[in-house]
């Protein structure tokens, strides 16, 4: 296997601080989780348990188990081919689901100015979207495909500027979407 480090780039850097040594020479997770992990040996304090909106929508989830359980699968559309704006939302309870959207910015791929209204004017349509999180593509994966002898499909592709995800997110923002 061949490793590529660029010295000093935010990717390389970003792991500077870990400790291990054979996950920086292969794909080891196992060395890095070893040579990285502490745990945590306080109490459950810091945890908060479901909102009374949680509870609200898992009972009506729940309530179909035994239905499902009984006959298999409750419904299928099978006429419809899947897209992402191909069917409207599912909800389970509209007034209590929250919806947090992302999008991955692949430059030449998923940035495509109409593309990305075409997206924002739907997710504008949905009430329980909160957000849509933009997130810049980035090749971090690359090793593990190399690793597996799988050839990284997005290699050539540029990862975006910064003023490029910025664009992507005023998109949505003009359309009423918050998006970060």
């Amino acid at each position: 296997m061949t490793t590529t480090a660029v010295v000093g780039t935010r990717a390389t850097e970003a792991w500077r601080d870990f400790a291990g040594t054979g996950w920086r020479e292969r794909v080891d997770v196992r060395d890095f989780i070893q040579a990285n992990y502490t745990p945590y040996e306080g109490d459950a304090t810091f945890l908060t348990g479901p909102t009374d909106r949680t509870r609200a929508v898992w009972e009506k989830v729940s309530a179909l188990f035994p239905e499902e359980r009984s006959r298999g699968v409750l419904d299928v559309d099978a006429a419809t081919s899947s897209t992402i704006t191909s069917h409207a939302p599912g909800y389970i309870d509209r007034e209590r689901e929250l919806i947090v959207g992302l999008q991955t910015d692949v430059p030449g791929w998923t940035d495509d100015p109409e593309a990305v209204d075409g997206l924002a004017d739907f997710v504008a349509g949905l009430d329980a979207v909160q957000r849509v999180d933009v997130l810049p593509f980035h090749k971090l994966g690359a090793a593990k495909y190399e690793a597996l002898g799988i050839p990284f499909p997005l290699l050539a592709d540029p990862v975006p500027d910064p003023g490029l995800i910025e664009s992507v997110r005023e998109r949505f923002r003009g359309r009423g979407v918050p998006a970060y």
